[in-house]
């Protein structure tokens, strides 16, 4: 994964990142070995934040947010999954606290409260 480049569409990005929380979603750590697991789920996770940290569209940054919603409902995503777990609670608490558009701050809370362990 890798954070979508600025000359993408912006129809196109937001699908492709919605795609990412889909499939980040449905892997499970039996398909991969640990290592594999371990680096696409952070890989992905770290594109969902360049993406809700920088998206230049409130499209993107709508479904970036959409997207980790997906992430982190996974059972086994927890604080001890990886430093990125953490870096994407604290994306989406700063949209929530910072952002000028309603749509992108509602859609970062529901993808906080989606989380499935406090």
């Amino acid at each position: 994964f890798y954070a979508l480049d600025s000359n993408s569409a912006i129809t196109t990005k937001s699908s492709v990142v919605r795609c990412i929380g889909n499939m980040l979603n449905y892997i499970s750590p039996d398909q991969l070995s640990p290592e594999e697991y371990s680096d696409v789920m952070e890989r992905g996770a770290r594109a969902l934040i360049s993406n809700i940290t920088s998206g230049k569209s409130m499209k993107v940054r709508w479904n970036a947010c959409y997207a980790s919603s997906n992430l982190l409902k996974k059972e086994d995503v927890t604080e001890d999954t990886g430093k990125w777990v953490l870096d994407l609670v604290n994306s989406l608490t700063s949209l929530i606290q910072n952002f000028q558009n309603f749509k992108v701050r509602i859609n970062a809370a529901v993808a906080l409260g989606a989380v499935w362990s406090r």
